[in-house]
């Protein structure tokens, strides 16, 4: 209704314009009406208003970018079959402001939805059964971002190491042990729960995951399974039936390709329209910071890049100039856990470094890390030589690709985050990188800097 509303202020007469369509002479204003049924009736076709998906993500903007543009391509193509003499101009101009309402629109309700989920409300209950260890992962997982829509009324254990009492301690809290997984069924329908996940390989001693399954089934609540490969394939896993077996598929990750080229060519031509239009507060940033504590107006770190080959990247310098002597005093107050140092009073700060620190002007030089090939826009956090020396094997895969001036690790609480949440963030994004998600990232990046979040 708000395209339509749009389109018909842009072209008031289009209005009143009249088409034949199937010997039938129709306004422009009835086929708007039309195209609100069939817009609806298609994107629920796709699945947008399913109840299997509370915490959709990125499905929930793909779904009507790619209904939108099926319906412009079907319009097109039945305009010419029909040989309705269809306004190309209106046909153009109306579905892009129809996806980009939509999405925006998408976007203002999942963000009502998600400040309700975190009051309590809207929420799926979950009751998860397993084993203890996989039980308390799954959980600290699912806390750390109460938006997505699941909330923990109990759990079903199967070992009691870390177990005391009556409730599983995890490291963001406790929650209530309601015996081993063979009680889940009974557990669920107590606590009137939404669903149930069995984790890892639950150990079930009086009954099978057949059995729990139909006796969850008639009471109509949802049973999942959370694998520990999840952990490491995320969206990446696909379903392989071989002869009514289901197999999980883990798929190649999308770090080749179009990531791997042409995603630094276009993010390097974006980087310079962004320089262009940020050089007087380059200037100003640069005065500032000269007025205040002198030169030099830059601050230059070596980080590991694409490869794990080394790489200078740039930004405005926001400590006193010997900041680096007066580390090793301070490392007693590090607030972060982890290899990475944040102290929110930190005394090496500038007054001009608080400012741009509050509003991230001080990342902007790293524009020009991009325009060298060294960065991207959007990519995993360029980690200091010094925080490499305890990663593994799947901590190293972030350099797979090249690192990023924003990323998940920025939209999703920056220093606020643990070092564990950081590293699980980066690799997700390395093993399932699409443009839509790049997207997503620098429209809630924005979002970041505007809020003043998660900086110190």
């Amino acid at each position: 209704m708000l395209a339509l509303g749009l389109l018909y202020e842009i072209r008031p007469w289009i209005a009143a314009q009249r088409v034949a369509v199937l010997n039938l002479n129709l306004s422009y204003r009835l086929l708007g009406l039309v195209t609100l049924g069939v817009w609806l009736s298609a994107l629920a076709l796709s699945g947008a208003y399913s109840e299997r998906y509370p915490a959709a993500g990125v499905r929930d903007y793909r779904i009507p970018a790619v209904t939108a543009l099926r319906l412009m391509a079907a319009v097109a193509v039945g305009s010419f079959a029909l040989r309705a003499p269809l306004s190309r101009g209106l046909v153009v101009m109306y579905f892009p402001m129809l996806l980009v309402l939509s999405l925006i629109c998408r976007w203002v309700l999942r963000q009502g939805l998600g400040r309700l989920r975190e009051r309590g409300r809207a929420v799926n209950r979950l009751v998860l059964a397993g084993d203890a260890e996989a039980v308390d992962r799954l959980a600290d997982h699912l806390v750390r971002a109460p938006a997505h829509g699941y909330r923990i009324v109990g759990v079903c254990v199967s070992g009691a190491t870390t177990a005391e009492g009556d409730r599983l301690r995890t490291l963001r809290g406790g929650h209530p042990v309601f015996g081993s997984p063979d009680d889940v069924a009974r557990t669920a329908l107590a606590l009137s729960a939404d669903s149930v996940v069995l984790v890892g390989q639950p150990a079930f001693s009086q009954t099978s995951l057949q059995g729990v399954a139909w006796q969850l089934e008639r009471e109509h609540v949802a049973v999942l399974v959370a694998p520990d490969i999840v952990e490491l394939a995320g969206p990446r896993i696909r379903f392989s039936p071989v002869k009514g077996m289901p197999l999980l598929h883990i798929t190649e990750p999308r770090i080749g390709g179009f990531a791997k080229w042409g995603k630094p060519i276009y993010e390097r031509l974006v980087a310079l329209a962004l320089v262009t239009l940020a050089l007087p507060v380059f200037a100003m940033v640069a005065v500032a910071i000269l007025i205040d504590s002198g030169r030099p107006v830059f601050y230059r770190q070596r980080r590991i890049g694409l490869g794990e080959r080394e790489f200078e990247m740039l930004k405005f310098r926001s400590m006193v100039p010997d900041a680096e002597s007066m580390l090793a005093d301070l490392l007693v107050n590090n607030e972060h856990d982890g290899a990475l140092f944040k102290m929110r009073s930190d005394p090496r700060v500038t007054r001009v470094g608080r400012f741009i620190r509050k509003y991230s002007l001080d990342e902007l030089p790293q524009l020009f890390n991009v325009l060298r090939g060294e960065m991207v826009l959007v990519g995993p956090r360029p980690c200091l030589p010094s925080e490499t020396d305890g990663f593994g094997e799947a901590a190293r895969r972030r350099f797979l690709a090249r690192p990023g001036l924003t990323g998940l690790w920025q939209v999703n609480g920056r220093s606020d985050i643990p070092w564990e949440e950081a590293v699980r963030l980066d690799l997700y994004y390395v093993e399932n990188w699409s443009l839509l998600l790049d997207a997503m990232i620098l429209f809630r990046t924005l979002g970041v800097v505007v809020q003043r979040r998660g900086g110190y």
